[in-house]
């Protein structure tokens, strides 16, 4: 792995950039008169459990500041946070959905038969940018906002969730591990990792407050924005029908299919946009196709495949190979532990473990070229099992996911990570 060269990047204000400046700090001043009406009625484990949140927020931005810079880039330049696939997220919230030939792309590496196009990618998280876009014009702004404002309650929901309500060094670590967990570069960037997340954690919390109308827009959402989006449906409907079994077998089928049914809704009016913007109902599998997952669908043996991997690829490469193979690890011991500690007793580890299980699966299922460092950043409800931790066994994991974490982000403000 080559070493980081740090760019000082000249200071250069125009008059634009004092004016965003002056109206950004007028509206914190004016956030800061709100806020302070809304903590009056707040309880203090509310309050401190907003603190605690906005408080790692803050150190992930400043993290985040300081990685865009040594990279030559801006934290404030909104297209810093845009990347690879985040064009395709913009195209579809400013023009919509279209396919066109490869082969109009002038050194194209695909073949000339194959279809392009952005209909391989799903609408939920461009929906929600196209909306903001209707008031302000300003669809790499509003992309950035959006995934920080999502995982910002993605990170109060994990508070709430793991109910932590005392500001001290064991809650600022339980705290940072999600913060910084595989591929945080995603939960900020324009990608709709967060919104797939926050729905995730709206699901969880619904599922254990047993507030089942929730379920309903929370997998909606899930399944609208992203491809494995679906699959919480049926990670809530097993989870339903494992649990509750006092209730009996109607009552447990009667429940799980709320999931699904948002779930499918989701998934139908995905596919329902795409087609009717681009004029297909085969449009995503037609631009997806090209993109050729694992030839072989055998999940061992596409795990033993990163071992290969390590002996073939070289530098940054190599550490997203790494953090692949830990992952793995990790998985097989939690397995092993859920199991033997018998936690599907539980209910929040058993929705976990087949929450996990059931991401972990199938992306070493389908395989191939995907990029396995997003599949992965989307196992974060995994950190509900960090309870089980000692101290030091917490400090060592924060410490090697900032390992990974801050050297892919770095690699992601630069245009290597995809």
């Amino acid at each position: 792995m080559g070493s980081l060269k740090i760019n000082h990047i000249p200071l250069k204000l125009t008059l634009q950039d004092l004016w965003l400046f002056f109206w950004v700090f007028m509206q914190l001043l004016y956030i800061r008169k709100q806020w302070s009406i809304v903590l009056t009625y707040m309880s203090n484990k509310i309050k401190s459990q907003f603190l605690i949140t906005s408080g790692v927020f803050l150190i992930v931005q400043i993290v985040l500041a300081i990685i865009a810079w040594t990279s030559s880039n801006s934290y404030l330049d909104a297209k810093s946070w845009s990347r690879w696939d985040s064009y395709h997220y913009i195209s579809i919230s400013t023009q919509g959905y279209g396919t066109f030939p490869c082969s109009n792309i002038e050194e194209s590496t695909y073949d000339k038969d194959e279809i392009c196009g952005n209909t391989a990618w799903f609408p939920g998280f461009a929906l929600c940018i196209r909306g903001l876009n209707e008031l302000y014009n300003a669809p790499y702004l509003w992309g950035a906002l959006l995934s920080k404002f999502f995982h910002y309650w993605c990170l109060f929901l994990i508070v709430r969730i793991m109910n932590i309500s005392t500001l001290n060094k064991e809650s600022v670590i339980d705290m940072l591990i999600p913060a910084f967990s595989f591929g945080f570069i995603y939960y900020y960037a324009v990608f709709p990792m967060s919104l797939v997340l926050l729905s995730v954690f709206i699901a969880f919390y619904a599922f254990l407050k047993q507030q089942w109308w929730l379920l309903l827009p929370s997998t909606f959402v899930a399944a609208i924005s992203y491809p494995t989006g679906p699959l919480l449906a049926h990670v809530l409907a097993l989870t339903i029908l494992l649990s509750y079994k006092n209730k009996g077998l109607k009552w447990r089928i009667k429940h799980a299919f709320i999931p699904l049914f948002g779930g499918g809704l989701g998934l139908l009016s995905a596919f329902f946009l795409i087609h009717i913007e681009a004029g297909s109902w085969e449009a995503f599998f037609d631009v997806q196709s090209k993109y050729r997952t694992s030839a072989s669908h055998n999940t061992l043996m596409n795990m033993l495949g990163v071992f290969e991997g390590l002996a073939i690829k070289r530098g940054f490469r190599n550490l997203i190979q790494i953090q692949s193979i830990i992952v793995i690890i990790g998985y097989f011991f939690l397995s092993w532990q859920f199991f033997k500690k018998k936690w599907h007793q539980n209910q929040l580890y058993l929705l976990t473990y087949i929450y996990v299980s059931f991401y972990f699966l199938f992306i070493w299922s389908v395989g191939g070229n995907l990029s396995m460092y997003r599949g992965e950043s989307l196992l974060l409800p995994y950190v509900f099992f960090i309870e089980e931790l000692n101290r030091k066994s917490k400090i060592k994991l924060l410490t090697m996911l900032l390992l990974f974490g801050v050297t892919l982000s770095f690699y992601y403000f630069n245009g290597s990570l995809i």
